[in-house]
């Protein structure tokens, strides 16, 4: 996991649908793994147009895409 969020500090109105009790208080945001001679990256940020004016989101963003091409 590269990022993960505290539930319990979490402000969602549909925090009771997240996915039960498997992370605890953890809900994992972006992840990489090796799967099946394939490289995945998820990110579960950047819903809003906003967000995509943060260099840190960007660079999180671009380290992903890179590793999943091989290319880190």
């Amino acid at each position: 996991m590269l990022l993960v969020t505290d539930l319990a500090q979490l402000d969602d109105p549909d925090k009771a649908t997240y996915p039960g009790n498997r992370f605890g208080d953890s809900l994992p945001l972006s992840w990489y793994q090796e799967f099946d001679g394939g490289r995945e990256y998820y990110l579960a940020l950047g819903h809003n147009k906003v967000d995509y004016s943060n260099p840190r989101l960007c660079a999180q963003i671009l380290g992903g895409i890179l590793w999943a091409m091989g290319e880190k």
